[in-house]
């Protein structure tokens, strides 16, 4: 990109907008899949993706975020900077493979032998290998992403997520064009996913070779191997976390499957893709906001830190308001016309867009601040207790009160009233906290 553009454009304004257009190309996609297969074949397609990112985060260790930790340190006396950093990279893509490989194997056998549980229909095994081979390396891809951001050179880095967007759509609904079921629609995921997985390792060579001088693609190096070892209290953190959000964000689909119809999952399931269309807003916010305010905390730069914090709370209010106002006005025609077998969506999503204003308001500084400071174990243990309380909720409203997508995404938001409230009087009552008191 050229060096005007790059001086009249922010780098967190080209991010969102970059962000914003695979969002719309992804919800295109999304609305043609949807349409063309219908409610009960989305439905199938919803339970496997919930089971398969269910045994995926309950593996997940989070070893980015402990990357992101290491990077910012400095390296143990006599190594080289560029090198240590090389080796905490490749570790983490190494351990990240291992991870979503065991997750795809213990995904297929779990899926093979459950998933009658949650749909009415029959499902092929082929249907379920597909699923979890996508969703492994859905989350490695994600791994390699959030690796090039870390090279903040957002420009490039924004410019090779358009094309990664624009070719895997288009493979997608070129095949379930050509073939307009199930099988079209794996096919040509599959052949997305590996193509966009090889063209991201590349770009995560180029970028990080550019940032510090050395390739990533290269030979290996174990000098950062002792520092994961000594963290492993983090690692543990992560891992209860990643509990937490296997509860949370997949266990949700699995219940509605389990206490009503194909119809209502395929409802439900729609409405969350969409919502989550909304937060690659917070991805691209994240992807600049994040190494920074990693870097002015470890810094000590607590009013930039803050006065960043408050801008996000602005851009929050200003993004939730008006897309749960659109949702409730402009969807239910819409739907009505383009979308008719998926009654009932407009409610359902207007409050699973809710969350939006605490993500990006609190989680994403919150974030950063407990990272930084290596302190993420209190949170894990209130994100298992929100998620449990969110699965009880959930199954209370389907089973007893209103069996419909809008009942589960009243239990999907009871979550977030749960967990950052606690966390934030958890840190406003640490006074010794540096930081936290500046804030008050």
């Amino acid at each position: 990109m050229s060096n005007r553009v790059k001086r009249f454009v922010r780098p967190e304004i080209f991010l969102i907008a970059v962000n914003l257009f695979c969002a719309v190309v992804g919800l295109v996609q999304t609305l043609v899949v949807a349409a063309t297969l219908g409610a009960p074949a989305y439905a199938v397609i919803g339970i496997l993706v919930a089971m398969a990112s269910f045994i995926l985060n309950f593996w997940d260790v989070r070893l980015f975020d402990l990357a992101m930790r290491l990077l910012v340190q400095a390296p143990p006396d006599g190594q080289e900077p560029a090198i240590y950093r090389k080796s905490v990279a490749q570790l983490t893509l190494v351990f990240s493979a291992a991870i979503v490989l065991l997750a795809a194997a213990t995904s297929m056998l779990v899926a093979t032998f459950s998933v009658h549980l949650f749909v009415d229909q029959p499902v092929a095994l082929r249907w379920i290998v597909a699923q979890a081979m996508l969703t492994a390396t859905a989350s490695l891809l994600g791994t390699v992403f959030a690796l090039q951001r870390l090279t903040e050179r957002f420009y490039a880095f924004g410019a090779a997520r358009i094309a990664h967007q624009i070719l895997g759509s288009g493979v997608i609904l070129g095949s379930i064009w050509l073939f307009p079921n199930l099988d079209g629609y794996f096919a040509g995921a599959i052949i997305a996913a590996f193509g966009n997985l090889v063209g991201a390792l590349v770009v995560l060579d180029r970028l990080w070779a550019s940032r510090h001088g050395v390739r990533l693609i290269s030979r290996a190096s174990g000098l950062a191997l002792p520092a994961y070892r000594q963290n492993w209290r983090f690692i543990l953190g992560g891992t209860v976390i990643g509990y937490g959000k296997m509860i949370h964000r997949w266990s949700d689909v699995l219940v509605i499957g389990y206490f009503t119809s194909d119809q209502v999952t395929g409802v439900y399931r729609l409405a969350r893709t969409v919502a989550d269309g909304l937060q690659i807003m917070t991805d691209a916010l994240s992807q600049y906001y994040f190494p920074v305010l990693v870097r002015l905390r470890a810094e000590r730069r607590l009013s930039e830190f803050w006065r960043a914090a408050r801008r996000l709370a602005v851009i929050a209010a200003a993004v939730t308001v008006p897309s749960v106002a659109g949702a409730l006005v402009i969807v239910p025609p819409l739907g009505a016309y383009y979308l008719p077998a998926f009654d009932g969506i407009a409610t359902a999503l207007a409050i699973l867009i809710l969350p939006f204003l605490v993500i990006c308001g609190v989680h994403l500084w919150l974030w950063p601040l407990l990272v930084e400071r290596g302190e993420i174990g209190h949170f894990a243990a209130l994100s298992i207790l929100a998620a449990l309380v969110q699965a009880g909720v959930t199954a209370a409203l389907l089973a007893w009160i209103w069996p419909s997508a809008a009942a589960g995404s009243l239990g999907y938001v009871s979550y977030y009233v749960v967990i950052y409230p606690a966390v934030l009087i958890m840190l406003m009552r640490r006074r010794t906290s540096p930081g936290v008191a500046t804030a008050r």
